[in-house]
């Protein structure tokens, strides 16, 4: 099989997240043989639908992912110029299908390294219980939630019940901003943590951690979820958006608020519903894994066997070879 592969080269804002897709992805496309060339009559663009440009003549598949209910009318209006789109999820497939109705939709889900896999958690009593969450330091990660907003009752969040006082719990923040901070700082029994570290030290980190907190507003899949969960490490989430596919732990009560999505710089907008945890409802999430921590953990080293299994990069490069030769067998044969 031949395809042409079309991916942004740098790094921010959300070329971050489509960079990493992209890598892994061609990877594992690389390992089954499929040849990826600059020019052939098939061509996936790994990008947001907003800055999709379709290559003339050829077959244009979309291969992307949003995070919100509603889309925005330069997204709808480029989207509608692919052959197929393949996203991430089943949650983010139903937002395309009800906006782009003339385009087929396919779900490929996303996957975790090799180097994720699953062990089982301790806690010995004389050490701290670390609640670790990993993202960029943005409202919609729900790192504020965590750290505090103006309008909580204290300057640390969902901390303030109680957590912020105790020797025995500690929040680490293991932040990614690319091109931004490289430090380690300690504030009480939180630190903040934005150095960049290799996949094997990120796992390692995901292994020092008894539970992973991520009060997230909403995801089209949910990778760094999906990474801890792999682990085996138990997860507090918000149960929206992607993370409806593959995510098991201690769901978060939320509340939907208005917020706006924007299709790209300069783009339209569109009013959207974002689901938001309840910062008493975390800090109650976190008390109850601290309570039943033996029953929570050998749950989640369970369910981090499924993830991880589950959700291979190789399972998805076998899965987009599947859909392409569905949809564009022809000019994919005719190609080799």
């Amino acid at each position: 099989m031949r395809i042409a592969w079309d991916a942004p080269e740098r790094e921010g804002g959300d070329f971050y997240g489509f960079l990493y897709h992209s890598k892994r992805t061609r990877e594992a496309l690389l390992e089954i043989g499929v040849d990826l060339a600059q020019e052939a009559d098939v061509v996936v663009h790994v990008r947001t639908p907003a800055v999709f440009e379709p290559r003339p003549g050829c077959f244009n598949v979309l291969d992307t992912h949003w995070e919100a209910d509603r889309m925005t009318g330069d997204q709808i209006e480029a989207a509608s110029l692919a052959d197929l789109i393949i996203v991430s999820s089943e949650w983010v497939a139903d937002v395309f299908r009800a906006h782009v109705p003339s385009v087929p939709v396919e779900v490929a889900p996303l996957g975790v390294d090799r180097c994720f896999a699953p062990r089982k958690r301790r806690w010995p009593r004389s050490a701290p219980f670390r609640f670790l969450w990993v993202g960029a330091p943005n409202p919609r990660k729900g790192y504020e939630l965590l750290i505090g907003r103006e309008d909580l009752p204290s300057d640390f969040g969902a901390w303030f019940k109680g957590f912020h006082r105790s020797d025995g719990v500690e929040l680490y923040l293991k932040t990614s901003v690319p091109g931004e901070g490289q430090t380690i700082e300690q504030m009480g029994n939180v630190t903040f943590d934005s150095r960049r570290l290799s996949r094997e030290d990120l796992v390692e980190l995901y292994y020092s951690a008894h539970a992973f907190i991520f009060p997230t507003y909403s995801e089209g899949f949910g990778l760094t979820l999906a990474e801890a969960m792999a682990t085996g490490c138990p997860a507090i989430f918000t149960p929206a958006g992607g993370v409806l596919d593959f995510a098991k732990g201690i769901e978060l009560p939320f509340d939907l608020v208005d917020a706006e999505a924007r299709g790209k710089p300069g783009g339209d907008t569109v009013a959207v519903k974002l689901p938001q945890a309840k910062p008493d409802g975390i800090a109650a999430a976190m008390q109850l894994v601290l309570a039943g921590y033996q029953q929570v953990r050998r749950k989640a080293y369970e369910d981090g066997r499924h993830v991880y299994h589950s959700h291979q990069w190789s399972a998805r490069a076998e899965r987009l070879v599947g859909i392409l030769r569905r949809y564009a067998g022809q000019r994919i044969e005719e190609a080799a």
